[in-house]
């Protein structure tokens, strides 16, 4: 099982230092990557849909039907260990 952590935008100390610190615990037991993919960009910042859309269609593209995608977000619900 291969493992990888995608991130869409910029790349930042507090970034490097969360995927550095799994890259080091996970690496020792799978092939782990880290890929920054390019975020979308539109002059008119009003169209946060559109940008979601087409972030959301190049991330599907590059995935295939037998991977497993699990998704991080700020506003997600947090689990422990057990779930």
């Amino acid at each position: 099982m291969k493992i990888e952590l995608w991130f869409i935008g910029k790349n930042s100390k507090e970034i490097d230092a969360i995927s550095a610190f799994f890259e080091k615990r996970i690496v020792r037991y799978n092939p782990f990557s880290i890929y920054i993919l390019a975020e979308s960009k539109y002059i008119d910042g009003s169209r946060s849909e559109l940008i979601k859309k087409t972030e959301a269609d190049n991330i599907l593209k590059k995935i295939t039907p037998t991977d497993y995608l699990i998704l991080l977000d700020e506003k997600g619900k947090t689990f422990g260990s057990i779930e």
